[in-house]
């Protein structure tokens, strides 16, 4: 089955507003900021969001662009609640144009007021760009133009700020097939995370899917030891993969027994292999059956004593969000990045001993699109 259409209709509002007249809705053209910001909090559909608000954006009542900024960082967000249902926003004439106002009045405002805004914007541009099909077709020249021309704002990026747009450029080179800003690329080099996402990896192997991975590997719901000593049913189901001789997989009080690898499993880990340039033994399974499954800031087990540093992590079905953050210094921001279907996270090196990752819950509480994740793994004396 294609994705459902989701499809705006009409021109109420350009037309209301050209009058000086209040649309059918009943709320004003010329809205105070305040109202604004209300009123997206309100809107629930893409189309609602972008004639309630994203239409009445101006640099009157938007001097810093953090308005524009809210609007596509809410914008992004619906949009990611309809992919994940299969069905897809397209923007028509109309709906394209307001979003090139949006950006135009974002990337023409001042950006040493609004740093945050203009980096959270880029960021959510970016992962609509990836999901509907009707994006603007300027969007990346802009923001590359935008971002090349602010090498003096790059060098001032928080290191959340920095990897947060270098990913959003990555996403947005699967589109353009373009390079990246220069400085800004320099500036990500200089952090030398011991991570990187990648945004679709895995997008070219069609046979991947939730259904086709529950149809071949043995998930199942096992009870764990919480931190406070209680005994629970684990919200996520599981399942362990290995070589012969791979130990089980343990953590929280449970054992998991290796099974023989899947056959999509297998391609998986080849296509991984091949671009991490390693080899894994072992791949831990988790199936998220709706959008209420999570995983809190954690730490994976017994890093250095029996499994390898190195660990890829391969996103299957919804999109979620996905987070690093450091233990060293509770006053640094987390970098935050959207992980989509086909996306590898790869985490190496000093990664677990200095950040905590996370896997965020869906911003839509009433998603129930299943997500998946494929963890690889080497144990320690494969490494030796």
């Amino acid at each position: 089955m294609g994705k459902l259409l989701y499809l705006r209709s009409g021109l109420v509002f350009a037309a209301s507003a050209l009058l000086g007249v209040t649309p059918a809705d009943g709320f004003s053209p010329t809205a105070t900021r305040s109202q604004l910001l209300a009123e997206l909090q309100r809107c629930l559909t893409p189309t609602d969001l972008l004639d309630r608000v994203g239409a009445r954006v101006s640099r009157s009542i938007d001097p810093d662009g953090s308005l524009a900024s809210l609007v596509l960082v809410r914008l992004s967000k619906l949009v990611i609640s309809l992919d994940n249902q299969d069905r897809a926003f397209v923007a028509d004439e109309s709906s394209t144009k307001t979003l090139n106002a949006i950006i135009e009045s974002l990337l023409d405002s001042d950006p040493s007021s609004n740093c945050e805004s203009i980096v959270e914007a880029t960021k959510a541009c970016s992962t609509f760009s990836r999901i509907s099909p009707y994006s603007p077709n300027s969007t990346y020249e802009r923001l590359f133009n935008f971002w090349n021309d602010s090498s003096d704002i790059v060098s001032q990026l928080e290191p959340h700020h920095t990897s947060g747009v270098k990913w959003a450029f990555d996403v947005l080179t699967l589109q353009s097939s373009a390079p990246s800003p220069t400085a800004l690329d320099q500036a990500y080099a200089d952090l030398n995370l011991p991570f990187a996402i990648i945004p679709g990896c895995l997008a070219g192997l069609e046979s991947l899917s939730v259904d086709r991975l529950t149809s071949q590997v043995h998930f199942r719901v096992d009870d764990i030891r919480t931190t406070s000593n209680k005994v629970v049913s684990e919200r996520r189901q599981t399942a362990w993969e290995g070589d012969t001789g791979v130990a089980p997989f343990t953590y929280s009080g449970k054992a998991m027994p290796r099974s023989d690898w899947s056959p999509l499993v297998v391609q998986v880990r080849d296509v991984v292999q091949a671009r991490t340039n390693q080899y894994y033994n072992g791949c831990l399974l988790n199936l998220y059956t709706d959008g209420c499954s999570g995983m809190r800031y954690h730490i994976d087990p017994d890093q250095g004593t029996l499994w390898d540093y190195d660990t890829a992590v391969v996103s299957v079905g919804a999109s979620r969000r996905f987070a690093f953050r450091a233990m060293s210094s509770s006053t640094l921001q987390p970098h935050n990045f959207v992980v989509m279907h086909g996306d590898l996270t790869y985490m190496f090196g000093e990664c677990q001993s200095q950040f905590q990752h996370t896997v965020k819950k869906a911003d839509d509480k009433t998603d129930t699109t299943p997500r998946a994740s494929l963890v690889f793994k080497r144990t320690w004396e494969c490494k030796k």
